[in-house]
């Protein structure tokens, strides 16, 4: 009995009309899984973190990998983020911090965590990013879901910022029209541990609210992936 209703469960939850199903979803960030399985183009594998904070991503990271496999993780932060870093991390050989993305270099995974939708120019960013030529590129806690997109704002230690919120079609069109083809999707829940995340839409017109966040995956040059 317990086993037909789960069965049922994962029927109603796979059904609908969203752009990604009720049951595809995960709080985990996929970073690991695409560290592992991509090829590094030299001695090290290089990601970029954009908006890495002090860098608890590294040490995760890290840790995961098999002992041997070289790192080179570059995170990209606010200069008093970057100080701090530099100065709390500074025989971790394996970390760098940078006040922007590097330019002429290249990275074998680019990685954003529940950041981009806080960048006024996100578009502007989203190309610099991709000038790195990385394999792939990994957006977690990404407000993109079946709404129209739209811009809000929240306070942020006393001023107001532009929050980004995305038509998650329209993102994926704007990513894959630069080179790289939607691998992987998933509804993104938030840990219970981590912190409260981008403002609530529960008091926005019914266009506006969104039913998920988002996690994906695009890889550089591939085929047409599902969308």
């Amino acid at each position: 009995m317990k086993m037909r209703q789960r069965g049922e469960a994962a029927l109603i939850r796979s059904a609908g009309r969203g752009a990604i199903a009720p049951i595809a979803e995960t709080c985990c960030s996929w970073l690991p899984a695409v560290a592992a399985l991509a090829e590094p183009r030299g001695d090290a594998l290089r990601v970029l973190d954009f908006g890495g904070g002090i860098g608890e991503t590294y040490f995760s990271l890290a840790g995961m990998l098999p002992v041997g496999r070289r790192l080179d993780f570059v995170i990209v932060e606010r200069s008093g983020v970057c100080r701090l870093g530099r100065d709390l991390l500074e025989n971790e050989a394996g970390v760098t911090f940078r006040p922007d993305v590097p330019q002429r270099e290249r990275f074998d995974v680019v990685y954003c965590a529940s950041v981009l939708h806080y960048i006024e120019d996100w578009t502007g960013l989203l190309g610099r990013l991709i000038a790195t030529e990385a394999e792939y590129l990994l957006f977690v806690d990404l407000p993109a879901a079946d709404n129209e997109p739209f811009v809000s704002a929240q306070n942020y230690y006393g001023e107001r910022i532009p929050v980004h919120f995305w038509n998650l079609h329209a993102f994926v069109a704007e990513v894959e029209a630069r080179g790289y083809r939607l691998m992987l999707k998933a509804r993104y829940r938030t840990p219970p541990t981590e912190a409260v995340r981008t403002p609530s839409v529960e008091d926005f017109p019914p266009q506006y609210r969104l039913d998920y966040f988002a996690q994906l995956l695009f890889r550089r040059g591939a085929p047409a992936g599902v969308r």
